[in-house]
């Protein structure tokens, strides 16, 4: 058993991967991550479960309550597995419904009744053990009516569960027999309704059922997420513009949904900052130089979603945070950076109006704050009192530091102020001060973003410079 639990394992790792097989079948994202999940969670509802039943087995229970608890455990072991395949397409189908059900005959000692028992309707293994898991275990009277073949009348019920004993009653027991179920139905059959159970053919069955369910599932994704990335890999995408394209932007969306939306929020980000680039009133460089970097940055998710390999795991934070932190930015103050961008908008699935297969999922948050253009002005003055050309940057960051921990002031704020203090030069340089003070977050954050580009722009250029020269 434990090569099922490393397979499952593998099907835990493989799930966020097959959603690319599911959503090239037509599933919708929604439900090809509902399946996703499903697949994940095997490795604790199967794995984890079985591991703990099979160690009850092996303890041999005595007692019909015992055995009746862990028919029902069995039994829901194996509907997650069919379920969570079902879901994932895979099994036999009909009528484009999967099922994945062994039609395995391993248990002999059945009592059978009407067609079951001249052979017009199959039984099948799965079939009996539904009707124990139904009939012995606590269970409502409508369920009774599934029982057709089971027992002799049109309804019954379990009266008790005992272990057949080394001293049985005067019964006639059958060989391997160490259950007898004793049956209340409707008063016909009082002498032929009562059966036993051989507890090691049911054993036998769930086990083979088990490691024959995890094999076909295991084996099934393996084989189509790598024919469904090989495909993928093959279909070309749209020709990427040389200068920033809408159009072409939405096309990407719709790319990246059929690849597994792992870009998705990362394209909102960047089809929203390209169309604000059209209403801020911006000089022409800082401008430029953000659309251009956006789109080099658009073409890079294009690479990614042709090649299918997905290794940057943070996206444009990741990106971000390396550009700031090359004009003097340290971690705590990128992601103060990081909650300025979303302060004022939502992104991807964060936006209460989220759609699947969208091109437009960001959104505009209800924000309003007490912290304004007025109140800035009349803050900031006090702040650069204390400054003196002496501090160095740990005890410019000590300040900042201390605002944060001492005050109640959001971190977008902090953000601001850690310019001011912190950075004073490149605030001088790109004329920061007022806008510092006025501009709204996600505005100021793209406008930031463009000066630290320039920056480094203008040091690449001064060392290339220089080893020309040497």
């Amino acid at each position: 058993m434990e090569s099922a639990k490393e397979k499952l394992h593998e099907i835990n790792e493989m799930a966020a991967e097959y959603q690319l097989f599911l959503i090239s079948q037509g599933v919708t994202p929604n439900d090809a991550k509902k399946s996703m999940v499903a697949l994940q969670a095997l490795y604790w509802q199967a794995g984890e479960q079985m591991k703990k039943l099979l160690v009850a087995i092996e303890n041999k229970p005595v007692d019909g309550f015992t055995f009746r608890m862990l028919i029902v455990t069995a039994y829901s072991i194996l509907d997650s597995l069919e379920i969570a395949a079902k879901s994932a397409k895979i099994g036999k189908s009909v009528d484009k419904k999967y099922t994945l059900v062994p039609e395995t005959h391993s248990i002999k000692l059945m009592k059978l009744y009407g067609k079951r028992k001249t052979g017009e309707v199959e039984t099948t293994d799965r079939d009996y053990l539904k009707f124990l898991r139904s009939f012995i275990s606590a269970h409502p009277m409508g369920t009774t009516r599934s029982l057709e073949g089971f027992m002799p009348d049109n309804y019954a019920f379990c009266k008790f569960v005992d272990h057949v004993s080394e001293n049985p009653a005067p019964l006639d027991v059958p060989p391997g027999a160490d259950y007898y179920v004793q049956v209340l139905d409707g008063g016909k059959h009082w002498d032929e309704v009562d059966f036993y159970i051989n507890s090691s053919e049911i054993w036998a069955y769930v086990k083979s059922h088990y490691l024959q369910l995890i094999d076909t599932i295991r084996n099934t994704m393996v084989e189509r997420i790598a024919n469904t990335i090989e495909n993928l890999k093959n279909t070309q995408l749209p020709t990427f513009p040389d200068e920033a394209n809408l159009d072409y932007l939405d096309k990407l969306v719709m790319e990246d949904w059929k690849r597994g939306g792992n870009q998705h929020e990362d394209l909102m980000r960047c089809k929203l900052a390209l169309q604000s680039l059209n209403t801020f009133q911006w000089e022409i460089r800082p401008e430029q130089t953000l659309k251009k970097a956006i789109w080099r940055y658009v073409q890079k998710i294009s690479n990614t979603l042709q090649s299918m390999k997905f290794e940057n795991e943070f996206g444009s934070c990741k990106d971000i945070s390396v550009l700031m932190s090359s004009i003097g930015c340290d971690h705590n103050q990128c992601s103060n950076l990081w909650d300025m961008l979303h302060e004022q908008y939502a992104f991807g699935i964060d936006c209460e109006d989220y759609e699947e297969w969208g091109v437009n999922n960001y959104q505009k948050c209800s924000f309003e704050s007490e912290y304004n253009c007025a109140w800035r002005r009349k803050k900031y003055p006090t702040l650069l009192i204390p400054l003196t050309p002496e501090l160095n940057q740990n005890e410019r960051i000590g300040i900042v530091t201390a605002c944060y921990q001492g005050t109640y002031w959001p971190r977008s704020e902090i953000a601001r102020i850690y310019f001011l203090v912190v950075l004073p030069e490149f605030v001088n340089k790109y004329h920061l001060y007022d806008k510092l003070c006025e501009m709204e977050s996600y505005e100021l954050f793209q406008y930031l973003i463009a000066c630290a580009l320039i920056e480094t722009e203008e040091s690449n250029e001064r060392i290339q410079h220089r080893s020309i020269h040497r």
